[in-house]
């Protein structure tokens, strides 16, 4: 008579014994760029909404040389510059988010995966194509990105634009709530956004210093 074999059998085993490595698509690496008329309302806040500048062969103007070095990546942040956006410099990272005895930066690899680029505050999962954000170390990095001077402050006029955009949201999601009880939840959500908004307002216009200006006069020809 066979006698059952205790040992478990494993398919596709990994050899190191770690977890599998995360499954999210492969991705270049980036620079995140700010634009002084991008901004939202995060966790109450009014915070930059970044872009991205990819650093790939073929994008943005950037090539290789023989050795497959990329050639052109500061011209291609320099030509998103003169439109008006800034860069965000890799080694802006809050202390505390900063790795010890690793270079800073706010671009990673995962484990396993040198052919996937993430910002740090990116959650990922062993052998999940699942990615979210870690929103309470994003917040953190982009008040820092203010309070360094990285990133200038949210000009009034764009607050001002803002405000205006999230009342009209909120009214029209409230006169709808009448009929369609759900769209309560997104009146109150413009509502607390347009209450961020109302509140930097409040706070940049009492700092504001007028711009000064001097009488100009014009020569009419008799």
């Amino acid at each position: 008579m066979e006698t059952a074999s205790t040992t478990p059998f494993v398919m596709d085993s990994d050899p190191t014994g770690g977890p599998p490595p995360t499954r999210i698509e492969a991705s270049t690496p980036f620079i995140y760029v700010a634009h002084p008329e991008r901004w939202m309302v995060l966790a109450g806040k009014v915070l930059p909404l970044l872009g991205k500048v990819k650093i790939r062969k073929g994008q943005n103007g950037i090539i290789t040389d023989r050795h497959g070095n990329l050639i052109g990546v500061r011209a291609a942040i320099a030509r998103k510059e003169e439109r008006g956006w800034s860069h965000v410099p890799l080694d802006s990272v809050p202390p505390q988010d900063r790795t010890p005895g690793e270079p800073v930066s706010y671009l990673c690899t995962p484990q396993g995966r040198p052919d996937a680029h993430v910002s740090i505050y990116t959650r990922l999962y062993p052998g999940a194509t699942v990615a979210d954000c870690d929103e309470a170390g994003w917040v953190r990095f982009l008040e820092y990105q203010l309070t360094q001077g990285v990133i200038p402050p949210c000009p009034i006029y764009v607050l001002e634009r803002m405000a205006q955009a999230e009342e009209d949201k909120r009214n029209k999601a409230a006169d709808e709530a009448r009929s369609v009880p759900s769209r309560a939840v997104d009146a109150e959500r413009h509502g607390a956004a347009l209450a961020a908004i109302r509140k930097e307002i409040a706070k940049r216009t009492k700092k504001a210093k007028p711009v000064k200006r001097q009488t100009a006069q014009v020569v009419i020809d008799e």
